[in-house]
């Protein structure tokens, strides 16, 4: 009987500790949809949303946006340009660690790991995600302090696969 007890405050304790919030942001064409973590803040520019946990010493942030995708460029293309060109000219210190693909909201998605150095020199671990869906093309970077980046990566991965869109309805 105590065993028993003793499990279900267990199962009980765990259920309350994963306590999460969806949040549903209304944009002109699409409303921006996904779940954070209890104790996670997040703040929407109308460009970027950003979000990260209300106690940071990690320096963990993620930062997600969409822009409209005409379907001229494949996603392979653009992860590309991201990795040569952008990525390396927008981080001065940038070093690639590794990418791959993988998907989102069963869509592929190609993901850059790489180092660089936040403005005061700090070393730091971010990830970019790149994807196409519904017409849009989404984006979204997290980062953390070099040596937290990895205890993090399950979380950042979850949050990531909450985001998606849900168009508007026509008036």
């Amino acid at each position: 009987m105590n065993r028993a007890l003793c499990f279900l405050v267990f199962v009980f304790g765990w259920i309350i500790g994963q306590t999460q919030e969806t949040i549903s942001i209304p944009d002109p064409n699409n409303t921006i949809n996904f779940t954070l973590p209890e104790g996670w803040t997040y703040e929407d520019d109308g460009y970027y949303l950003v979000m990260q946990p209300e106690n940071n010493p990690d320096s963990l942030q993620l930062s997600f946006t969409y822009f409209s995708d005409d379907g001229k460029v494949s996603l392979d293309t653009l992860a590309y340009i991201q990795q040569n060109f952008v990525l390396p000219s927008e981080e001065p210190s940038y070093q690639e660690t590794a990418t791959g693909v993988s998907s989102w909201n069963q869509q592929p998605c190609h993901w850059i790991l790489y180092q660089s150095e936040n403005p005061a020199g700090d070393p730091r671990t971010q990830i970019k995600y790149l994807s196409i869906q519904q017409g849009k093309r989404l984006e979204l970077v997290a980062q953390a302090k070099k040596k937290a980046f990895e205890k993090h990566r399950a979380q950042i991965k979850g949050i990531k696969n909450s985001i998606y869109l849900e168009p508007n309805p026509k008036e």
